[in-house]
């Protein structure tokens, strides 16, 4: 096959859907695929695709629909004879869905880890000609499904696969640029800094930490828009010793593994990767019940859960979990063990590949261009 990944998000962005991308188009092209990874010029997207060898096509737009864009791709389908699209974004889908559909025998995919689809006629119309959506949760299908626009297969839960392997790149020693006592519990989050990874309520949580006297450290990795908000509720708080934002992060792995626990407190979720870099790593997790957290983490077996927007709920929790060490260390071995069995990345990519084979069967045998 000959696939493009197309994600059009901003150049600085990177996150879960962002990881994926890379890590299945790398296992596709491992296993003998055409692919390239349509992005930004300059985009943290494009600096990882060029990491793992993938080949690039330079993309910019940034409303829903481009007559420039749309004969972009048409030219580039018909030049690198493309077999399948995978779209990350909703305008992506309008774009170069349309393309893809001008030029004929192209399967069309819709790749979505959080709700980026209501039940409103517009999305209807966009998504009525694509061939499949790939989602990474059960929770997101059932909520697409109830829309009933479509076939009970239309929606397929295919989950993201995460490595063992520890990756030491870029490797930062928190003990060395932060002033963390020595006795301190290091509790680590990360995620674009933005309202639904719910990191005002972690905020929260620091808070009472400081006036029940804990020695902790609070770390968020991650870069975003409400930056300079939580900053600003950090020193509203005077929590600057005891709470500290590093910003963008390569590589978090380093970072779990001196940590003592991960919080995860989003307001929704699709099947987040940090939780499961987390879990793989034997780290010990909290998080909120929200989609595919909720379906990865069995509270009290593999993790802990907490209520969304509940800092005192999170406070709570970690004061649970350091009370008892070895409580802690059996449900992380268990989260270990989980994630091994269920998200290794060849069984995504697997299942990935079986099922793009399939969708572009179909189409050549089923499309004509328009």
């Amino acid at each position: 096959m000959t696939i493009l990944f197309i994600n059009s998000i901003g150049k600085n962005k990177w996150g879960g859907g962002e990881k994926w991308i890379i890590t299945t188009a790398n296992g596709l092209q491992e296993k003998g695929h055409d692919i390239a990874i349509g992005c930004r010029k300059d985009s943290i997207l494009e600096k990882k695709a060029k990491e793992y060898n993938l080949k690039t096509f330079l993309i910019s737009y940034n409303t829903d629909f481009s007559f420039f864009s749309v004969y972009k791709y048409y030219k580039y389908f018909k030049k690198s004879k493309t077999t399948c699209i995978i779209c990350s974004l909703n305008r992506d889908v309008r774009i170069a869905g349309l393309a893809a559909k001008i030029a004929g025998n192209i399967a069309i995919i819709g790749r979505q880890g959080v709700q980026l689809i209501k039940n409103k006629w517009k999305y209807k119309f966009t998504f009525k000609y694509i061939d499949g959506i790939i989602t990474n949760s059960f929770s997101l299908k059932t909520i697409y499904d109830s829309f009933g626009w479509w076939d009970k297969d239309f929606v397929s839960v295919i989950h993201n696969g995460i490595s063992e392997k520890q990756d030491d790149s870029n490797s930062v020693n928190l003990f060395k640029i932060l002033p963390i006592e020595k006795d301190a519990k290091i509790i680590l989050s990360a995620g674009r800094l933005s309202k639904q990874k719910g990191f005002k309520y972690l905020i929260e949580a620091a808070a009472l930490a400081k006036k029940h006297g804990k020695n902790w450290m609070f770390i968020v990795a991650g870069e975003g828009k409400l930056k300079n908000q939580l900053n600003q509720s950090i020193h509203k708080l005077n929590l600057q010793t005891s709470f500290k934002i590093l910003g963008f992060i390569d590589s978090l792995n380093p970072l779990l593994m001196q940590s003592d626990i991960f919080v995860l407190p989003s307001l929704y979720e699709g099947m987040p990767n940090v939780l499961l870099e987390a879990m793989i790593l034997g780290v010990p997790v909290i998080a909120t019940p929200v989609n595919g957290s909720s379906e990865l983490i069995k509270d009290g077996v593999t993790g802990s859960l907490v209520p969304v927007k509940d800092g005192k709920a999170i406070f709570q929790m970690l004061e649970r979990n350091f009370a008892d060490p070895e409580g802690m260390k059996e449900k992380a071995i268990q989260a270990k063990s989980h994630v091994s069995q269920y998200f290794s990345v060849s069984s995504s990519v697997n299942r990935i590949e079986s099922y793009l084979l399939e969708k572009t069967k179909n189409t050549i045998n089923n499309n004509k261009p328009i």
